[in-house]
């Protein structure tokens, strides 16, 4: 006898045959199952002949089965003599235009036109055209003559400004007449034309024992990267601590790439190569600063925009489209991280105290700033490049306006050259800024070495060589020809009153 459970199954199995029979459509019913003979069970049922399921392609098409949603753009296929669906109340979704004002038949018949047929294009509000600002280009993009916060300054823009920093070529000024300043010109030729071998001659031993290793897994230095013998300024013991730190920067600066550190890391490696050249024997003493919380002070020695006449400053207002996060306009004041500058004979230092005593205030500096570095030359700028869209040419440029304004405003000569650098990762770059007539020209970039390579290690040691030689040579002369006899002239006006 069957189960109970066996019952139900077949009560089941008989009402859903009964619902197949009633909506399917026999004429187009397959033979199979025709003919197949009922079956009684315990309770006295008979299942019926029942035709194959039917196909979902048919059964979608039933027209008594459950409505659907009827759509304004593709109404469903329906039968002719059947009611069409009910119409929802209001304006048909994605509909703009308003009921017209009138009765409720006109309101009824118009709801009803537009449910069943999309709208028409004369119907259809059409919107109009985006009328574009004459002063931007694109969304983010300004033109020269429009108000703009400091925050989205660029090169084009500074070339606007007073003074102005032009970006050219040696090549473009020589072509256009300009006179070029000799101490610019013999700067560049020493940074630009320097020897193929740096590595000095007296670490060649030394660099062979390195790679004579079980695994030989270094390649030496071709002949040609060595210098010559006795040709390198330093002692024994200063290449070889030299040589130590050429290996450390390396060390670091390979696991700062594959790590893809924080530009911060990149500036204590770019820092340990600093210290080691601020110690090198030459005639004066050089110092290293870090002036990356020294903002330009007075504001007056900043470039002057064009649109209000006034010095870049903080106080222009900033739109999400000027800054990204992380990068605040206030950076413009503080323009350049590191400094090279000279340390003043305690003569001459005593005599530029006394001069200062003789000033306003905000003059008691000799250079662009108020800070703790005012007795302090500079001679050489650096920055390292952030992540953020800070461009670091526009900051060396406003450092450099900076420092030309403050000269002017002392009557110093602007014929001395102020050189830059750029350090963006593994690279270094070298900027030269020289005053030409009004304006401050800048050129570069230029290959300043890299921290990729023992080679490219060295290059950046040459040129710091060189930079530092010419900063306690020619530079130092500069100070005494203007910034010594400045003092003496401020001393000697005021005994004579």
């Amino acid at each position: 006898m069957p189960s109970p459970v066996s019952k139900d199954l077949y009560y089941r199995v008989y009402s859903w045959a009964q619902e197949v029979n009633k909506h399917a459509d026999h004429t187009k019913a397959p033979a199979l199952l025709t003919n197949r003979p009922g079956r009684v069970i315990s309770n006295g049922m008979r299942l019926r002949d029942r035709p194959a399921r039917k196909t979902l392609a048919d059964i979608s098409i039933n027209p008594h089965c459950r409505k659907r949603k009827v759509g304004i753009d593709i109404p469903d296929k329906v039968d002719s003599n059947t009611e069409p669906a009910k119409k929802r109340k209001g304006r048909p979704p994605g509909s703009k235009n308003k009921i017209p004002a009138g009765n409720a038949d006109e309101s009824s018949s118009y709801n009803e036109e537009r449910t069943f047929s999309p709208p028409s294009a004369s119907s259809a509000k059409t919107p109009s055209p985006r009328k574009s600002s004459p002063t931007k280009s694109k969304r983010g993009d300004k033109t020269l003559d429009q108000p703009r916060s400091d925050a989205t300054i660029d090169m084009p823009f500074l070339g606007t400004c007073d003074p102005a920093v032009i970006r050219t070529g040696f090549g473009k000024l020589k072509a256009a007449g300009k006179v070029i300043p000799e101490a610019s010109l013999k700067l560049r030729q020493k940074l630009l034309y320097i020897p193929k071998a740096l590595v000095p001659g007296e670490l060649k031993a030394q660099y062979d024992k390195d790679i004579d290793t079980p695994r030989k897994s270094k390649d030496p230095l071709p002949d040609s990267e060595y210098q010559d013998l006795d040709e390198t300024p330093f002692t024994k013991y200063e290449l070889e601590r030299l040589k130590h730190m050429v290996g450390e920067v390396l060390r670091k600066a390979s696991t700062a790439a594959e790590i893809r550190a924080h530009e911060r890391q990149w500036g204590s490696i770019m820092t340990q190569i600093l210290q080691e050249a601020e110690g090198w024997p030459v005639e004066r003493n050089v110092v290293l600063f870090n002036v990356e919380t020294c903002s330009i002070q007075p504001v007056d020695f900043k470039p002057v925009r064009p649109d209000t006449r006034r010095p870049l400053d903080n106080s222009a207002p900033t739109t999400s489209a000027d800054t990204t996060k992380g990068d605040a306009p206030d950076n413009l004041g503080r323009m350049v991280d590191w400094v090279l500058a000279l340390a003043l004979s305690d003569q001459d230092g005593d005599l530029v105290r006394r001069a200062f005593s003789r000033c306003l205030d905000n003059e008691h500096s000799l250079n662009q700033t108020l800070s703790y570095i005012t007795h302090y030359p500079i001679f050489t700028d650096i920055e390292v490049k952030t992540s953020s869209n800070r461009d670091p040419e526009v900051q060396l440029s406003i450092w450099a306006a900076a420092a030309v304004s403050k000269r002017r405003h002392h009557g110093w000569n602007t014929g001395i050259p102020m050189p830059g650098i750029v350090v963006d990762g593994h690279m270094w770059k070298w900027y030269l800024f020289f005053v030409v007539g009004a304006d401050v020209m800048m050129t570069g970039p230029e290959y300043f070495g890299d921290t990729s390579t023992t080679q490219g290690i060295w290059t950046i040691l040459y040129r710091l060589h060189i930079l530092i030689e010419w900063g306690t040579t020619v530079f130092a002369q500069w100070v005494h020809d203007e910034i010594i006899a400045w003092a003496n002239g401020k001393l000697s006006c005021q005994d004579d009153v």
